[in-house]
């Protein structure tokens, strides 16, 4: 299994990327899988309460004997009737005066909670943390999280990020990273299998963390944008994997007024499928977000531009792409290494040697000091 990182620190602002972290980590719990989060106190080791199968997994991952009742973790006192059953008025008084904070309460439990959440008890823990990733990935899941701390059992307990990666990596699918630093990358990049530069070409130049996860032995999933141009320069198209228009199309899209995003809804059933689930009203509320402006945009835009950044024109060849990495990495693991050490063999061209050299030559014109 490969662990996911996700940092919502450094976002420069970056609504949707939030958003779209919350909901990836919200879909896995409600798939059965397990998700580090941090919370006031340490870090959680999240399955989906409702899920005995999920449960198991955390006792699993974390080796601790499965008579261990779990505690539930849910965004506000509105939610206890529908887990805990004969809920006292002192449980509420409690709520608003304590929560969200690390006061857990224990109630008498509804039919719904599983068994291996609570040991086999006639009762169930319930808290409401006070962390706002963690309240977001509960409202977005539309579940109860069951989370002992994310550590293997008898280790101390986890208070950031670095410590759930020592535990847990390779045992769950996403830890969210609270404070990205230099600290922090020093850990992630070496361990990353994958590098996804997605930005469109020739909108939203991609930076050099990809040359930091070219370094490392990551491979590329890319646009030709940006840095990712001259890594495909260096390492060859059959060592990277690229996907979606080039700048040149994207910018004679705009000059010429081509593009509509309509004509591929209505030829791609898939799309037309992904699209329509964003107003179907099937997909979780998160906040007061609402899909249909997505859907909006995406198809009819705002002020006649629809689609501006050309999300449905790449679409169907990153998936196309993605499937190729994934049959890659799971069923030609050999193929993968030597293209990882061709990345790493070829990333000496980016060095701050060379990059100061060439600044040098072509700005400064400076002379060296004998």
């Amino acid at each position: 299994m490969q662990t996911r990182y996700f940092d919502l620190r450094d976002t420069k602002g970056q609504q949707k990327e939030i958003e779209d972290k919350i909901g990836a980590a919200a879909k896995i719990l409600r798939d059965g899988g397990l998700v580090g989060i941090p919370t006031e106190t340490v870090y959680g080791l999240g399955a989906n309460a409702l899920d005995g199968t999920a449960v198991k997994r955390i006792f699993e991952a974390k080796g601790r004997p499965q008579d261990n009742p779990l505690i539930i973790h849910v965004t506000g006192a509105q939610w206890l009737p529908r887990y805990c059953a004969d809920v006292p008025p002192l449980a509420y008084v409690l709520a608003r005066k304590f929560w969200p904070g690390p006061l857990t309460m224990i109630l008498k439990r509804r039919p719904i909670i599983p068994d291996e959440t609570t040991a086999g008890l006639d009762t169930v823990a319930v808290r409401c943390p006070n962390h706002p990733v963690t309240l977001a990935i509960i409202r977005e899941a539309g579940i109860p999280i069951a989370a002992p701390s994310a550590n293997l059992s008898g280790r101390p307990s986890c208070t950031t990020a670095q410590d759930v990666l020592e535990d847990m990596d390779g045992k769950i699918q996403v830890v969210f990273v609270e404070n990205y630093c230099v600290s922090v990358a020093e850990m992630l990049i070496p361990a990353a299998d994958i590098s996804e530069q997605i930005s469109t070409a020739g909108m939203e130049a991609s930076g050099t963390g990809n040359m930091k996860f070219m370094m490392n032995g990551a491979l590329m999933i890319g646009t030709m944008d940006g840095a990712n141009i001259e890594i495909a320069e260096r390492v060859g198209q059959e060592n990277i994997f690229i996907f979606g228009d080039s700048a040149e199309g994207n910018y004679n899209k705009k000059m010429y007024h081509t593009y509509n995003p309509g004509i591929i809804f209505e030829n791609h059933p898939g799309i037309r499928d992904v699209c329509n689930c964003l107003i179907e009203g099937n997909l979780l509320r998160y906040g007061n977000r609402k899909y249909s402006e997505i859907y909006q945009n995406l198809l009819f835009g705002e002020y006649g531009e629809a689609d501006p950044y050309y999300i449905l024109a790449d679409f169907p060849s990153y998936i196309e792409t993605y499937e190729k990495v994934y049959h890659l990495y799971v069923d030609h693991k050999d193929e993968w290494i030597k293209k990882a050490i061709v990345n790493t063999a070829k990333s000496g061209y980016f060095s701050s040697d060379r990059t100061i050299e060439q600044y040098n030559e072509k700005i400064w014109n400076l002379k060296p000091v004998k």
